[in-house]
């Protein structure tokens, strides 16, 4: 940070931003900024985008939560039964106590499960790992329910349309063309619904909040390292990749620990702004963490050459300084073009095809797009979980011809859509912007400086980021990603849940 502070950037940063503060401009801005706010806060849109429908709101209080709640915590009631029918065997082991103090901390083995599950190399990698960690946190919370917890796993803290989501999922499940093709996906949905409820249950305090994103912090600063190292070892361009005959100067493309430079991109995309919320929001050490990890990150992401996940990223950038300081989006967006004849040529010369609608690309998502859209319309309520399931059902009733394999629909909701239904789509959206619009309330509520507002300013803004990218790809192409991404749902969710507990005044426990 010192060396930063002493550089000669950021003294003329300071420089304009001081004059900035003096300008007319600043206060022309700052007018406009807080005369918009008024009108929004005070308009019909405005509380009807942001505001809280009952159905979400009294979704902890309703008999179908509670069910819920008391279904998925049997586990550890029977423990708990069962340990008072055998007392002296419970209460005499070492290892039980072990792993009941493990289930009580279990935001310790989530960070360190998070933090393997970005750092393990491709060629190392496995799906099922992920399962695998989420059965453990999961069965030491049980076993710390042994305590007389009765519920230690709250359903109520993922919210109304996460849990109709998964709902959803297992019914597509039991209604796909081929159960067999859909039993791997089932499972890897399985892994990203513990996830969520170990996350959003265990969060606490803003502690255990800024552990996780610390935790996720450092991820990012060992998946940049690899992409910065293999950048240097050289990278051979991939032809599918890459259209030469648009960006013929565009290098070999980094993948980093992952497969692929867009699952990459989207992953930075997703958790870039919480590293720059970790330096704003935490002290001393963390702070130099965040600042790494965001620095090293960006430049990771120009490495992609992935321009998706730069749209995503730019989006998410503009939104977390329009949330938590918009006074000062003007000057940002200002540096923003003061940056750009600085890029390195590659970057800017891939940038300048983004829009360019002869690349090949760009051209052969327009018919996996339309194939996509008439699966839909021929089985509306999805054809089962999967893009192996959609792959059978595209090429079975023959609506894709095209020389490049369908993979998938290269929109996430599109994929969905053809999975689950057009319904299961809705609720993930709802989903997602239901979450978002909690995260601008706690926002609204938190006073400027606020760790736990700075920190719901990151988690919202990674998150709409990836959604923007989701347009145009398929984040959860790769099942590692798409458990990464509802691990930013459930810190969002977390840091909502955070708000809440405070503004009533009483402790998570």
């Amino acid at each position: 940070m010192a060396i930063i502070k002493q550089s000669f950037i950021w003294r003329i940063c300071l420089f304009i931003a001081a004059l900035y503060r003096g300008s007319l401009l600043s206060r022309v801005w700052d007018s406009v900024a807080e005369a918009w706010t008024r009108m929004w806060r005070s308009s019909f849109i405005g509380p009807a985008f942001i505001g809280e429908r009952r159905l979400v709101s009294d979704w902890g209080e309703s008999l179908l939560c509670i069910a819920l709640t008391w279904l998925i915590n049997l586990p550890a009631m029977l423990l708990y039964k069962l340990r008072g029918l055998t007392p002296r065997f419970w209460e005499g082991s070492v290892t039980l106590r072990f792993a009941s103090w493990l289930g009580e901390n279990a935001v310790v083995l989530i960070s360190w499960s998070v933090l393997a599950i970005l750092c393990i190399p491709y060629k190392r990698w496995d799906n099922t790992y992920s399962l695998i960690l989420m059965l453990m946190v999961t069965a030491f919370i049980f076993l710390y329910g042994m305590k007389g917890r009765s519920r230690v796993l709250d359903v109520s803290g993922a919210g109304f349309y996460a849990s109709a989501f998964a709902c959803l999922v297992i019914l597509s499940f039991i209604s796909s063309d081929s159960m067999s093709l859909s039993f791997r996906w089932l499972f890897f949905h399985l892994s990203c619904m513990l996830a969520v409820l170990s996350i959003v249950s265990r969060v606490r305090s803003r502690e255990d909040l800024m552990r996780l994103m610390l935790f996720v912090s450092l991820g990012i600063i060992a998946a940049s390292i690899s992409a910065v190292l293999q950048r240097r070892a050289g990278v051979e361009v991939n032809k599918s990749w890459v259209d030469l005959d648009v960006s013929g100067d565009t290098p070999g493309r980094i993948t980093s620990f992952y497969d692929n430079p867009n699952a990459f991109g989207m992953l930075l995309v997703m958790f870039l702004p919480a590293a720059a919320s970790v330096f704003f929001a935490g002290r001393g050490w963390r702070r130099a963490v965040g600042a790494l990890a965001f620095v090293l990150g960006a430049a990771a992401l120009a490495l992609t050459y992935s321009r998706g996940p730069w749209l995503g990223f730019a989006f998410s950038v503009v939104l977390m300084v329009a949330l938590l300081r918009p006074k000062l989006l003007p000057l940002f967006l200002l540096a923003c073009l003061l940056i750009v004849p600085f890029l390195p040529g590659t970057v800017y010369s891939r940038a300048k095809t983004i829009f360019n609608f002869s690349d090949s690309s760009t051209l052969s998502r327009l018919p996996i797009w339309k194939a996509s859209v008439d699966l839909i319309k021929l089985r509306p309520f999805g054809v089962g979980l999967g893009a192996d399931t959609v792959f059978d059902a595209i090429y079975a009733n023959n609506l894709y011809i095209n020389k490049a394999t369908f993979i998938h629909a290269h929109n996430i909701y599109l994929q969905i859509s053809a999975e689950a239904g057009v319904f299961a789509a809705f609720v993930f959206f709802c989903t997602v912007m239901g979450a978002i619009k909690a995260g601008i309330r706690t926002i609204w509520k938190k006073a400027k400086g606020d760790s736990l507002r700075t920190m719901t300013g990151g988690c919202v803004s990674g998150l709409a980021g990836v959604l923007l990218c989701g347009l145009i790809d398929y984040p959860w192409s790769y099942p590692r990603i798409m458990f990464l991404f509802w691990v930013a749902f459930a810190l969002l969710a977390s840091s909502v849940k955070l708000c809440k507990a405070e503004e009533a005044g009483k402790a998570l426990i």
